[in-house]
């Protein structure tokens, strides 16, 4: 139970900040009424088992205070550091971007046409059974992206999440795999 209550915060936290939430007022009430009463409740739960367990074993009264603040407070700077790096600096939206070449924006907001050769599919894409329709959609995603790089209006992940409905961390991954193809 003594590592239960840190690695519970620290999957709520990453669940708080790194599920890409949709709008709504009722995820909006998921995310931060139900996910940060279970964040604060493994948080207070883990301060005081570790609070208890440092006076059990003859710390002293400020050591048993301060002491759970430091190990809880480590693990959700270390969740945010964890997200910051993850983050990409994103160029100017194709959104915002002006209109200077009408045909090449068109062309990004219709339909787009998917390649012929497949990658082989991961074990674990066979393993879910939906790897039809997810290959599909991230074929037609990595395309939409070099299109945009090759028309000078580069997407950003977050644009490429939204477009397919996805969260931006896996636009960011479809643009680097995009990238490396």
């Amino acid at each position: 139970m003594a590592a239960f209550w840190p690695v519970a915060l620290l999957l709520a936290i990453e669940v708080i900040a790194r599920v890409g939430w949709p709008h709504g007022k009722w995820w909006a009430v998921v995310r931060y009424g139900g996910l940060t009463t279970v964040a604060a409740i493994a948080a207070l739960l883990s301060y005081k088992h570790m609070s208890a367990l440092m006076s059990y074993y003859g710390e002293d009264s400020l050591s048993a205070i301060i002491g759970p603040l430091a190990i809880d407070g480590l693990m959700a700077v270390s969740t945010a550091a964890l997200l910051a790096l993850g983050r990409v600096q994103a160029p100017p939206s194709v959104l915002e971007a002006p209109q200077a070449v009408p045909e090449v924006a068109n062309a990004l907001s219709g339909p787009v046409s998917v390649p012929e050769a497949d990658p082989p599919p991961t074990t674990r894409q066979a393993l879910n059974g939906q790897q039809d329709g997810a290959r599909r959609r991230n074929l037609e995603a990595r395309k939409l992206y070099r299109d945009s790089v090759a028309s000078g209006l580069t997407l950003t992940g977050k644009e490429l999440g939204e477009r397919y409905g996805m969260s931006s961390r896996w636009g960011r991954w479809i643009a680097r795999t995009a990238k490396s193809a």
